[in-house]
């Protein structure tokens, strides 16, 4: 059985990927693998969360993105219109806000 602890100092630990039947260490995965899991984490927990916050919780995200190639973004919008159809309020910051034009609900630019 694989665990997810966390440690108040150290943050957490033991986050793996399972694909097929073999299990991937975090430290093990390519940037833009990293990027999707880690979001898809903490989606999890606020999902949890939100009940205790009136039902709806924001979540930013500040160019969590960079590493991701144009398949794993799509991927990472489905991802993200799951969880805002849920209840989240997510918020991206980017320096590049073409990539997410497509399905942005609202854009702000500031200069």
């Amino acid at each position: 059985m694989n665990l997810v602890r966390f440690d108040q100092n150290t943050g957490f630990s033991g986050l793996q990927m399972k694909r097929g039947g073999t299990f991937y260490d975090y430290e093990d995965l390519s940037g833009g693998m990293k990027e999707q899991l880690s979001a898809a984490f903490r989606l999890s927990i606020a999902e949890i969360l939100k009940e205790q916050h009136n039902g709806s919780l924001p979540l930013v995200f500040d160019d969590a993105f960079t590493n991701s190639d144009p398949r794993r973004i799509e991927m990472t919008k489905n991802m993200l219109f799951t969880a805002a159809e849920n209840g989240l309020q997510i918020i991206i910051l980017t320096c590049d806000p073409s990539i997410y034009d497509s399905y942005a609900d609202s854009t702000l630019i500031l200069t």
